[in-house]
């Protein structure tokens, strides 16, 4: 892989965030830093976040899947491959399970501090299509995490080196989440690495992705509305949103 499209892989989503954040929680940020946004903006927010949040992650595969063929890259290389794919199942979804149970002691204990997490943006829309987005972006993400490993390492960066790049764009990536999802965010990519540095396969990334986030949902509407009725009111936006 040339250069230039490695290091062009590892800045799209930092490109993406910028052109196509959300502009009602771009202005807010700008001209209102230290004020809390009003409920019913909020909303509108959210609203506005539902549309453009999969069809970022979808401009995002195609831009990503664009280089691989003009490269040429074989596809198992980048971690499309059945072989294993049992193994890689089981350990994907042990995976998730361990990251909602960490989800679920984080919260707790943020609680217990006074200091309750919540995500609003959840409780609008069904919970079939909620899944479904979900899991769009499981697979944007996890995709972009794959090929930023796989163009690293081929460029003879260390596995060290390659995992805390990738993890730390991650984080950065989701910084308009606000400045304190970043680590958090940079932390839950790192398992994701390694999962693929030892399995070479992207199923086990997605599963791990995508079911830490469905416990969020199912936590959040459990929480706040009971399971498929919300109020009026990414998901990895904190540790204790997937």
């Amino acid at each position: 892989m040339s250069h230039w499209i490695a290091y062009l892989i590892l800045i799209v989503p930092l490109v993406l965030m910028v052109i196509m954040g959300n502009p009602m929680r771009v202005l807010w940020a700008v001209y209102r830093p230290s004020e809390v946004m009003a409920p019913d903006d909020e909303i509108k927010t959210y609203r506005v976040n539902r549309f453009l949040q999969p069809l970022k992650e979808i401009i995002l595969v195609a831009i990503l899947s664009g280089l691989l063929i003009h490269q040429g890259t074989n596809a198992a290389l980048v971690g499309f491959s059945l072989r294993h794919w049992q193994l890689n199942v089981g350990i994907g979804a042990t995976a998730g399970l361990l990251m909602v149970g960490l989800q679920s002691l984080l919260c707790r204990w943020m609680a217990s501090m006074g200091h309750p997490t919540k995500n609003r943006e959840l409780l609008e829309g069904s919970i079939s299509s909620w899944v479904f987005s979900l899991f769009i972006g499981a697979f944007a993400e996890e995709f972009w995490i794959v090929l930023c490993m796989v163009a690293m390492t081929q460029l003879g960066h260390s596995v060290l080196s390659s995992v805390v790049v990738t993890s730390l764009i991650f984080g950065c990536a989701h910084i308009l989440l606000g400045i304190e999802a970043v680590p958090a965010l940079a932390m839950t990519s790192v398992p994701s690495c390694l999962l693929f540095l030892w399995r070479g396969s992207i199923l086990p990334l997605l599963l791990y992705h995508w079911i830490g986030n469905i416990g969020v949902l199912y936590r959040e509407r459990r929480n706040n509305s009971g399971i498929g009725r919300p109020r009026s009111q990414s998901t990895r936006g904190s540790q204790c949103e997937g």
